[in-house]
């Protein structure tokens, strides 16, 4: 009889804990959903990120010279940036640039000479400034705010 009392017991206080979990789930995803629908707080308001996906040596070597160059040159004003690394095969790996999901920049790496990874980087950070003005320009052509006669 103690026994059947003890595990009615143990089951309804697991019955509450899981309800109590439940909600409280239920909360945080609200939470979650509030915040991303709040553009202030999400997304827009960071800028000037260069995200390292490098998965080599020589690819984290070229993104900390590309980083340099990019912090002296341009500032944080242009935008979020991610620099991506994959092999290609045979010593070989592809690096490239994107800016709002468009390939901006893309090379070879086939050495791990600092002075080499730097005139590449120098090289690279020139293109991707220039791709980003005409993203931009782009953007503000094709904007629906407006007209062609307005420009």
């Amino acid at each position: 009889m103690m026994r059947k009392l003890i595990v009615s017991l143990i089951i309804c206080m697991q019955v509450m804990l899981c309800s109590l979990v439940l909600v409280n789930q239920a909360n945080a995803e609200e939470d979650v959903d509030a915040a991303l629908r709040d553009e202030s707080r999400y997304g827009e308001n960071i800028v000037g990120l260069v995200i390292n996906q490098t998965v080599t040596p020589q690819g984290r070597g070229f993104y900390r010279a590309f980083v340099d160059v990019w912090r002296n040159q341009s500032g944080d004003e242009l935008g979020n940036i991610v620099i991506y690394e994959r092999p290609a095969g045979r010593g070989t790996n592809l690096l490239w640039v994107e800016y709002r999901y468009r390939k901006l920049y893309s090379a070879f790496l086939r050495t791990s000479k600092q002075s080499v990874l730097e005139g590449m980087a120098a090289n690279a950070v020139l293109i991707v400034q220039q791709g980003i003005a005409a993203v931009r320009v782009e953007e503000i052509l094709n904007s629906t705010d407006m007209a062609s006669d307005e420009f």
